[in-house]
């Protein structure tokens, strides 16, 4: 008893000081892990190779890029080199609170009635779309309700061949394959990410975008995945635009394509 009363107030302010750490995340696993700063890792390019060059050991980024609904996005002012007969695009998202708005992760479609282009989207009821222009109308290939979590770090991938169009979430096949694309088109627009056009803007956290121009394999699917939100590209050679977001909009795939940010902040705690 003698000691609890020299010691209790002591033992009371290290609990409560503890315990405000703990909320903070200070204890948080993922806050201890090693985190690479912009551009540790990035696509070099030669007219004889295509290289990673830097730290590509898949570790966590330092920062991932903030979205707030309504007034955050990135503009990439020139479109990648798509191929007309397939592409990928894969990127990690942390969806905050649904809007009541749809919620664009990447888009370039050109028009509000998506005749051309692509983009990748969560619903308001958290179903998970992918859909691609084909000249005159476009295709859709989209998950059930609630297959996205809110305040989880989940995977969402589309690719497309001359016939098919496939949603991946978390490594896995999601929806479809769907349609028949054959006659993509490649709109002049720009490059969104965070938004479709002037609406559907996201809310929450995006990570690792990576554009192909080639449609890759469910085993490369499975890789980019596993590697987790800070993976490098599996296939250099057929990557057209790859945006970390780790601190920075620049596009670290070798073909300079940076982007132009509004209104996004870079966090540090973001989890995994």
């Amino acid at each position: 008893m003698e000691y609890l009363m020299t010691y209790g107030w002591a033992i009371l302010i290290i609990s409560v000081v503890l315990g405000v750490l703990f909320q903070m995340g200070v204890f948080n696993s993922s806050s201890l892990t090693v985190r690479v700063p912009p551009g540790a890792c990035q696509v070099f390019r030669t007219s004889a190779a295509v290289n990673l060059v830097g730290q590509c050991g898949g570790i966590l980024p330092k920062y991932v890029a903030n979205f707030l609904a309504s007034i955050s996005y990135v503009r990439v002012p020139t479109q990648p080199a798509f191929s007309p007969a397939s592409g990928t695009v894969s990127s990690w998202v942390y969806v905050g609170v649904p809007t009541a708005a749809s919620m664009t992760i990447w888009s370039n479609t050109d028009s509000s009635e998506h005749t051309g282009g692509e983009e990748l989207t969560v619903r308001p009821s958290l179903s998970a779309y992918a859909l691609i222009g084909d000249g005159s109308s476009y295709i859709l290939a989209e998950t059930s309700t609630g297959y996205v979590t809110t305040q989880k770090w989940h995977n969402l991938l589309m690719t497309w061949t001359t016939n098919s169009l496939s949603l991946y979430v978390d490594g896995s096949l999601a929806a479809g394959p769907q349609g028949y694309v054959s006659s993509r088109t490649n709109p002049a627009a720009p490059l969104f990410i965070g938004k479709f056009q002037t609406t559907a803007y996201f809310n929450g956290s995006i990570s690792n975008v990576q554009i192909y121009n080639t449609s890759l394999d469910q085993s490369s699917i499975a890789t980019l995945y596993q590697e987790g939100i800070g993976g490098a590209p599996v296939s250099p050679q057929y990557l057209v635009g790859w945006w970390p977001l780790n601190g920075d909009a620049n596009d670290y795939s070798g073909n300079n394509n940076n982007g132009a940010p509004t209104a996004i902040t870079y966090i540090s705690q973001y989890g995994k």
